[in-house]
């Protein structure tokens, strides 16, 4: 039993290695227009992330799974998956606690729900402020000039 400890560690620290390469390439994939490989890499993270019992990184790949659903136009699947991360994230990983409701309010937004965008771009650009996350505070605030005009054209 107690030999068996050291190679299920090795299993799981090979799995969150390949956890961590595939989350990026779900990235670049959807940065490049590839929306629909970057589902299916992000996906895949996920279960890793959810077979290894790793708390921050499922929180993390369910934004990567979610941000793919936006890009395909997928709203309301998109919603439910930042709200994952967000069950998960929630005071416990602040970075991906902004990024979950700044995508939230996009997929908000989109569904064409204006006021709750407005709220929860509000929440993401405060976390993400306080934390000096930067870069994640001016996509929160980009959402909010968003949300702005939407109500002024709406």
């Amino acid at each position: 039993m107690l030999d068996e400890a050291p190679a299920a560690y090795r299993r799981a620290a090979n799995m969150r290695g390949e956890l961590s390469t595939l989350d990026e390439p779900a990235l670049w994939h959807l940065q490049r227009g590839q929306a629909a490989t970057g589902l299916k890499v992000a996906r895949r993270a996920h279960e890793m992330a959810i077979a290894v019992h790793g708390r921050k990184a499922t929180a993390q790949t369910a934004a990567t799974v979610a941000k793919a659903y936006l890009a395909l136009g997928e709203a309301e699947t998109a919603a439910g998956w930042y709200e994952r991360c967000l069950s998960i994230a929630h005071a416990t990983y602040p970075f991906a606690e902004a990024r979950a409701l700044a995508g939230l309010a996009a997929a908000r937004l989109e569904g064409g729900d204006a006021q709750a965008a407005r709220g929860l771009a509000k929440q993401a650009a405060a976390i993400a402020s306080a934390c000096g996350f930067r870069r994640l505070a001016a996509r929160a605030r980009t959402v909010l000039a968003a949300c702005g005009a939407q109500v002024l054209i709406g």
